[in-house]
């Protein structure tokens, strides 16, 4: 069988659909991996033969539902592994009902679901299509998993003995300016589809008080543990550069944007985040994890920092960070196993990969394998 994996974001995606595409290569189907633009040229230009894509989302905009229509008259069979996942959000309304529409769902094959979490909203929200929805679990979250300790492990990294903080939050510090990331969620039909405009105001204001939190915390522990190093991790559409400016020039501070972030968690010592995924995946990997949350702030994601020891202030932090450098843990948030179990459903050592590839092969027939 052909298998086509869309890539958007490499450091991102890149190592889990590698994963997918390992496993079906095993299975004997043929695999390509690449990024839209290339599946989009090659299908028009009719040397790529039908087979099953499978896209990183089915956002219902004008572009999505003309692709997907294309490709469904070329004889494609059309899946989707939404990699935005929305499982940081406390409900799953808000983001099911932008991420996904009955425009792309009629056409689409299937969608394969991270857990629990949004399964149980999207079948009963979108009803008509509900036997679309399958419960499999994310590649992503396959590579989570004690069995890829190894796999990550780097000594040299080992050898850095860093705090690793990942940074989800800094907005306006994105390449792309507020108002054209209004102007293309307006194209997208975000706010008809229920996102309130205003409220983003507010998002992009609390964005620079928080990173100014993080800028005033990053700085502390620079000062106070010199011997300790600190790696930020801006998120893929944070700008590196104003990082660095905004911090200033320290030895011991490094700013990355190369690699998948995995491989940063489990060489960390620590990994300190405010309504980062990459704290339920530090805590799913049982690693020392700590959420910073300088003050009450109801326009953040707060599961992923309920899945972590929380800190309010500066002199809570220095006292875990001593916790885990000096006595090797800091102690695990109750809720984390609850939380993770009902939002990954591979959180119990299932591979997701495996339940995928089996939907496909049971829903497809030759004529995807010429």
């Amino acid at each position: 069988m052909n298998i086509y994996i869309k890539i958007e974001i490499l450091n991102r995606e890149f190592e889990s659909r590698l994963l997918l595409a390992f496993f079906a290569a095993q299975k004997k189907h043929k695999i390509i991996i690449a990024n839209e633009s290339y599946f989009r040229k090659a299908a028009k230009l009719n040397i790529l033969k039908p087979g099953i894509i499978i896209d990183k989302s089915i956002l219902p905009k004008p572009d999505k539902i003309n692709e997907i229509k294309f490709f469904k008259s070329k004889g494609f069979k059309f899946y989707s592994i939404d990699e935005e996942a929305g499982i940081t959000y406390e409900n799953y309304d808000y983001f099911g009902k932008i991420r996904y529409g009955d425009e792309t769902l009629e056409y689409c094959d299937g969608v394969f679901n991270w857990g629990k979490f949004d399964h149980d909203f999207l079948i009963n929200y979108f009803t008509k299509f509900k036997n679309k929805f399958f419960i499999t679990g994310n590649p992503r979250v396959d590579m989570w998993q004690s069995i890829f300790d190894d796999y990550y492990l780097d000594k040299n990294l080992k050898k850095l003995n860093y705090i690793f903080i990942p940074s989800s939050f800094g907005s306006f510090l994105s390449e792309k300016r507020f108002w054209n990331r209004i102007e293309v969620r307006r194209r997208n039909n975000h706010f008809i589809n229920g996102v309130d405009e205003y409220k983003l105001y507010d998002i992009e204001s609390n964005s620079l008080q928080l990173t100014k939190e993080f800028i005033r915390m990053i700085r502390h522990l620079l000062k106070k543990y010199s011997n300790i190093n600190i790696i930020l991790r801006p998120h893929s559409y944070e700008n590196k550069d104003a990082w660095q400016k905004l911090i200033g020039d320290y030895k011991n501070l490094k700013i990355i944007n190369k690699d998948g972030i995995s491989k940063w968690i489990r060489n960390a010592q620590i990994i300190i985040h405010n309504g980062c995924t990459s704290g339920m995946e530090a805590s799913f990997s049982k690693k020392n994890v700590i959420a910073y949350v300088p003050y009450e702030n109801k326009l953040i994601r707060n599961i992923p920092n309920e899945c972590s020891t929380i800190v309010k202030d500066l002199a809570s932090l220095d006292k875990e960070v001593e916790n885990a450098y000096y006595n090797n843990k800091i102690p695990t948030n109750n809720n984390s196993e609850k939380i993770l179990s009902n939002r990954f459903k591979n959180y119990n050592n299932e591979l997701a990969v495996l339940k995928i590839l089996k939907i496909i092969e049971n829903n497809s027939d030759n004529s995807l394998s010429k």
